[in-house]
C-alpha cells in the first residue's frame, strides 16, 4: 500500500466534498454518530489551534476520494462551516470568516492498493486499535460485500420493521437496530443459539441464495405479525420494545406461524395483560413472571436464557390439554379472581384475557 502525507487547509477538504469529489460514506463506514457536543469540541479545538488527527483518504481516481479515516470530524467541519448549528458563540463570526478555512490539517492519502490488500482491512485496522468502532460497525466493515450482510441491511431498513420504532435514534446511529436484526436472522436460520456465535459464522462463511431467500420470507413473515400486534397495542410502549423481550416475542412467533392470526393475538393480549407483573423479585410477582423477568436480566443472551424465556412463554399459552398446567396454576394462585379463568383458543387452553386482566390490574394495585 502506497501513501503520501499532505497539510490541507480545510477550505481544500470543504472543496472536495462540496464538489462531490469525495465519498463519505463508503460500504465499510459506519453511520454518522457524533452528538453536537462532540462536534463543537472538535471545533472549539480548532479554533484553539489544537492539532486534529490525521485525516485518511484513498484516491480511487484523480482527485477524486473515498473517505476511510475522518468521517465524523469532516462531517462536523462541514456542519459548521455550512450551517449554525454548532457554532460556538455569538462572536465567533471572526474566527468562522478569516480563519477557520485556512487551518491546516494532516491528511494521509492511499494511493495505490496491492493486490491481496484491501481498504476495508486498513479501516478495520485503524479502527481496531482503539476503542472506537463497536461490533456492528466493525463487522460491517470486514464483510462490507457479504450476501449476509446485505440481507440484514435490507431488512434494517425496511418500512415494516421501522415502523415498529423499537431501536432509539441514538441507537440506530451505531448500528444497533442492524445488531439485533442479524440475531433475528441468526435465530430463523439456526433456532435459539448462545450469543452471537451463530451470527459470527454467517458472517464468515456467508449464505448461500437460498437460505437468504428463505430467511427474506420467513422474517417478512413474522414482521407481518408484528404489525399486526402494533394495531392491538404498539409494541414500543410495552416492556416488548427490549432487545430481549423483543427477541423472545419475534422466537415464539417464528415457532407458531401457523396457529392462526387470531390466536397470536389472543396471547400477544395476555402478554400486555400479563407484562404488568413482570419482574424479577419472586416475593412480589407470580413465580413464572419472576423466572421469566430474572432470565431477561441474568446472562440473558445466553441460549439457556433465551430457551427458558420460550419455554414460559409455552407453558403459558400452549397448553393442549383441557386441565391447567402447573405454569397456568401458579398464574391463577397469585393472581386469584371469580368467574371462568381459562378458555380454549384454537387448540389450547389458556386464559380467560377478561378475567386475567381483572385479577391483574385488582393484585398490581394492592401490591402498589
Amino acid at each position: 500500500m502506497e501513501y503520501k502525507i499532505e497539510k490541507w487547509q480545510l477550505r481544500q477538504l470543504l472543496k472536495i466534498l462540496e464538489e462531490k469529489k469525495l465519498d463519505l460514506n463508503p460500504p465499510y463506514q459506519r453511520n454518522a454518530i457524533w452528538p453536537k457536543k462532540t462536534q463543537r469540541f472538535l471545533i472549539n479545538s480548532i479554533k484553539s489551534g489544537i492539532p486534529v488527527p490525521s485525516i485518511f483518504l484513498y484516491e480511487k481516481e484523480v482527485e477524486n476520494y473515498e473517505m476511510v479515516d475522518g468521517q465524523q470530524r469532516t462531517r462536523a467541519i462541514h456542519l459548521y462551516n455550512s450551517t449554525g448549528e454548532i457554532d460556538l458563540s455569538s462572536d465567533d463570526s471572526d474566527f468562522k470568516k478569516d480563519h477557520f478555512l485556512s487551518y491546516e490539517i494532516p491528511v494521509t492519502i492511499i494511493t495505490k492498493v496491492e493486490i491481496g490488500e484491501s481498504i476495508e482491512e486498513f479501516y478495520y485496522m485503524v479502527n481496531s486499535s482503539g476503542v472506537k468502532l463497536n461490533r456492528p460497525e466493525t463487522l460491517k466493515a470486514q464483510y462490507f460485500d457479504s450476501k449476509f450482510l446485505k440481507l440484514v441491511q435490507d431488512i434494517t431498513i425496511s418500512e415494516s420493521f421501522n415502523k415498529l420504532n423499537i431501536i432509539p435514534a441514538n441507537s440506530q446511529k451505531r448500528m444497533l437496530d442492524r445488531d439485533l436484526v442479524e440475531e433475528l436472522c441468526a435465530l430463523v436460520i439456526y433456532g435459539i443459539t448462545d450469543k452471537k456465535a451463530q451470527v459470527d459464522k454467517l458472517y464468515i462463511n456467508d449464505i448461500n441464495d437460498e437460505d437468504e431467500a428463505i430467511c427474506r420470507s420467513k422474517f417478512k413473515e413474522i414482521l407481518d405479525h408484528l404489525s399486526r400486534f402494533d394495531e392491538i397495542r404498539l409494541i414500543k410502549t410495552t416492556r416488548f420494545r427490549q432487545r430481549n423481550d423483543f427477541y423472545t416475542l419475534f422466537g415464539f412467533i417464528k415457532d407458531n406461524v401457523n396457529i392462526g392470526n387470531d390466536a397470536l393475538d389472543y396471547f400477544y393480549k395476555l402478554l400486555i395483560i400479563l407484562e404488568k407483573g413482570i419482574r424479577p423479585n419472586s416475593r412480589s410477582a407470580a413465580r413464572e413472571l419472576a423466572e421469566y423477568a430474572f432470565n431477561c436480566v441474568s446472562q440473558s443472551n445466553s441460549a439457556n436464557a433465551r430457551l427458558k424465556r420460550i419455554e414460559i412463554f409455552n407453558n403459558l399459552f400452549l397448553n393442549d390439554s383441557k386441565l391447567p398446567n402447573t405454569s397456568q396454576e401458579e398464574i391463577r394462585s397469585y393472581y386469584p379472581a371469580e368467574g371462568e379463568y381459562f378458555k380454549q383458543i384454537g387448540k389450547y387452553y389458556t386464559f380467560n384475557d377478561m378475567t386475567l386482566n381483572r385479577a391483574v390490574l385488582e393484585k398490581e394495585q394492592q401490591n402498589f
